[in-house]
């Protein structure tokens, strides 16, 4: 297994950005070239912010770190994975300990270890053994990690600090890290599968020193990422952990959320109470009208009365195993877009539900997707621009909507990058004239622009030449190798083709079979065919999205005043 080409193939960009955004090719130019000292930077970098849209008033910065840094981060943490995963013990309440996938379809490079039902059964564990659970978390940790605890955590801080200056693995991380961020010791980038390698590092030797130090024990505490439940037999024990827990983080720099510390009692929930509600439906294939418009009307009734969750989106992944009759389409449609109007980030789900349906042959009411899609950007561009920008510009790719050009300058004035680069991408697939403007942007760019937070759109401007001829993108001489090297191989982290290649769930590849079966287009009994076309769906996916939906952590909230 190659992780370095993992890592920058399938760890790199947040995942939470549209598709059509791919390292893939960036992975490959640089497996083909090899690691060279002289393709790192010189420079410090900045990373382009992405604002994810999680639910009304929460958004959670994600960063999209300069190529530079992964390269070096990547290379650092892929050759020295074997001592960085001696952090990574055997103790079971470790449930985020890093795996990294052998299967990277549709999967990213790094995974927790024990997701879903996984994690809740060992929650569950817990209260049938004691009968009090001391719960909390680090306030804003990746936001808050000293980029210097790195080495503490890898070496010990004793010897770390008598090394502060040598060529250790602590150190190089640190430094990478750092030349990705324009130097800043505060944070480490939200994102990229490099980051979340480190701060499980972090939260191990945590863990290590709660257990040998403050004689916290090993069987008794549940660990997923930040977020820490230990089992308590007396009240007064629940504060001697906390305390314990509390003294270890400040040796880290780092510090509790008070405003989630809870000692619980009783047989309290482990998983959000409507998930049980949302089971208790019917989920089959075969949907009447009045089944779907009822379903709907009990849906918005939970998510009313739990808005830091995602009700709705967990009721998208429930519907991707069921199929509604043909008769019923129309008003599934409408929900669809109702949901899409909503504040909550859900414009993957419900363009997965929309593709889904019509790879099938139902059909696409295109007029009124559009007219919510524009209605929805007008709202961003006037409200605070997030990562539902960026999706509902790539819902026009998907679906082949038009797109006017005073709607492209619109975005590539007040949009973020990756919805910028969204903006000409579609004005240059309806052939409208777009040069003038993006020329008057490059020509304001320094040579600085590609160790800035615009690098990337800067980067694709340069690899697209969507500029007028005679007008070319800076480049400062200190990043400029590596930069040289993706424009000669051609490498874009725009990947068109994966507008055709969507994802489709297995309960609908099965319905096109049938009806191609019925039709004679295939042969019904042709198991080379059946194999290709039927792809079984990992049974691990809705517990995925079951841990996502009920994830209401708001450690990092913005509000629009904020922004």
């Amino acid at each position: 297994m190659d992780r370095f080409y993992r890592l920058l193939a399938h760890g790199y960009l947040p995942k939470e950005l549209p598709p059509i955004f791919s390292s893939v090719a960036f992975a490959k130019a640089i497996h083909t070239e090899g690691y060279s000292k002289r393709l790192e930077a010189k420079k410090w970098q900045r990373s382009c912010s992405y604002l994810l849209q999680q639910k009304p008033h929460y958004k959670r910065r994600l960063d999209i770190i300069a190529p530079h840094a992964i390269f070096k981060q990547a290379h650092i943490i892929a050759s020295n994975y074997k001592q960085l995963s001696r952090a990574f013990t055997n103790i079971n309440g470790n449930c985020s300990c890093p795996a990294f996938n052998r299967k990277t379809k549709f999967r990213r490079a790094v995974r927790p270890y024990a997701i879903g039902i996984g994690y809740a059964n060992r929650k569950l564990d817990l209260r049938a053994r004691f009968p009090m659970i001391l719960k909390l978390d680090i306030k804003n940790y990746y936001r808050s990690v000293y980029t210097h605890s790195i080495p503490w955590a890898i070496h010990g801080k004793k010897y770390a600090k008598a090394n502060f200056r040598a060529e250790i693995l602590g150190n190089k991380i640190d430094k990478a890290i750092r030349e990705g961020q324009d130097g800043q010791t505060i944070g480490i980038p939200t994102g990229p599968d490099t980051s979340f390698i480190v701060s499980e590092v972090i939260m191990c030797r945590i863990v290590d020193a709660l257990i040998k130090k403050r004689s916290i024990k090993a069987d008794r505490f549940v660990r997923y990422y930040d977020d820490f439940e230990y089992g308590c037999e007396t009240e007064d024990e629940a504060h001697r952990v906390l305390c314990a827990f509390e003294d270890v983080l400040r040796e880290y720099e780092l510090e509790t959320n008070s405003d989630k510390v809870k000692i619980i009692s009783g047989p309290k929930q482990i998983e959000s109470p409507w998930l049980f509600k949302l089971r208790q439906l019917e989920w089959s294939k075969g949907i009447k009208t009045d089944y779907i418009i009822e379903m709907f009307a009990a849906i918005s009734e939970i998510a009313e009365q739990y808005p830091n969750d995602h009700v709705y989106r967990y009721f998208l992944s429930r519907m991707k195993t069921c199929i509604v009759k043909d008769a019923a389409w129309s008003a599934y449609e409408k929900i669809l877009l109702t949901i899409l109007q909503e504040n909550q980030g859900n414009a993957k789900e419900v363009f997965d539900q929309l593709v889904a349906y019509r790879h099938i042959g139902y059909p696409i009411n295109k007029r009124l997707l559009k007219e919510v899609l524009d209605r929805k950007i007008l709202i961003q561009l006037r409200m605070g621009v997030t990562s539902e920008l960026s999706w509902f510009l790539y819902g026009y790719m998907l679906f082949d909507l038009t797109f006017s050009n005073d709607m492209v300058r619109r975005v590539f004035e007040r949009g973020d990058v990756p919805s910028r680069i969204l903006a000409v991408k579609l004005a240059q697939t309806h052939g409208l004239s777009f040069k003038a403007e993006v020329t008057a942007c490059v020509r304001d760019w320094d040579g600085d622009v590609l160790n800035s937070p615009e690098w990337l759109l800067a980067y694709e401007t340069m690899a697209h030449n969507w500029q007028r001829r005679g007008v070319s993108v800076p480049l400062h001489a200190e990043t400029k190798e590596l930069y040289e090297v993706l424009i000669d191989k051609q490498v874009s982290f725009l990947d068109e083709t994966i507008i055709t290649r969507v994802e489709i769930p297995s309960a609908f590849k099965s319905k096109k079979v049938s009806k191609q079966k019925e039709e004679g287009v295939i042969e019904p009994d042709n198991p080379d065919i059946m194999k290709c076309l039927l792809d079984e769906e990992d049974d691990d996916s809705l517990d995925d999205e079951v841990a996502e939906a009920s994830d209401s952590d708001e450690d990092e909230e913005l509000d629009n005043d904020e922004e």
